[in-house]
């Protein structure tokens, strides 16, 4: 048993309130990969109903990621995405790639493509490495779409760029020792999202994921996904 599993630290309880925000990306995660699967490999038109079906079981949660493995994966729901009416964010990372065979390209994202997109979320969450100059980048991104854009810059924290006031900047903690950064990103964003939904402003909620983050990195995703919590 760990530490702070031991003494019941905030960190233990952090990352308790986890599974049901991950549930939520995770699905979508899915419906992008069933979708591709259906339209490439048996030839089913996204429109039929089938998707449209497993969007709307969204309507159950207060808040929706959704991370597209390819770039057109996402632009058929965007109707339904902007009907949702919780909390809407976008990992955008699979828009930034595209695949020639099975080689990762990177792709280039149009404004239109931005303004289209970008514009149906509240955030995006996107790192200081996915494009060359990130900020400057970010900054046209959110002019174009209105969306806030989270930039998230490792033990160096993130910047929330925002289309209607100044950005601001949230450190980060220090982290020694660390085992594994395998799916930090998406612990971050669960945290962002399941933090803000508890009614958190943007700056304690981005603390507080850099903290549910941090004690991440303490373990390997074997060692998480076996943690008992009881």
């Amino acid at each position: 048993m760990r530490t702070a599993q031991k003494q019941l630290s905030n960190s233990f309880f952090s990352i308790l309130s986890l599974p049901s925000t991950a549930m939520g990306f995770a699905l979508s995660v899915q419906i992008a990969a069933l979708s591709w699967i259906l339209n490439t490999q048996f030839g089913f038109d996204e429109h039929e109903g089938v998707m449209d079906e497993l969007l709307s079981s969204l309507s159950e949660y207060d808040g929706l990621i959704f991370g597209t493995l390819r770039p057109y994966e996402l632009k058929a729901y965007l109707g339904l995405i902007g009907g949702f009416q919780g909390l809407k964010v976008l990992v955008p990372q699979g828009l930034l790639r595209d695949f020639e065979g099975e080689a990762v390209v990177e792709r280039e994202i149009s404004d239109s493509e931005v303004e289209d997109v970008f514009s149906v979320f509240d955030y995006c969450v996107l790192s200081d490495e996915d494009v060359a100059n990130p900020l400057s980048k970010y900054r046209r991104w959110v002019e174009l779409s209105g969306a806030k854009i989270v930039m998230t810059q490792g033990p160096k924290g993130a910047i929330v760029i925002n289309p209607r006031s100044f950005d601001f900047s949230v450190p980060t903690v220090g982290v020694d020792n660390i085992v594994d950064s395998t799916g930090s990103g998406e612990i971050f964003v669960a945290a962002f999202v399941h933090s803000l939904l508890g009614g958190a402003t943007e700056s304690d909620a981005i603390a507080f994921a850099h903290k549910v983050c941090g004690f991440s990195l303490l373990y390997t995703p074997e060692e998480l996904s076996l943690l008992n919590y009881s």
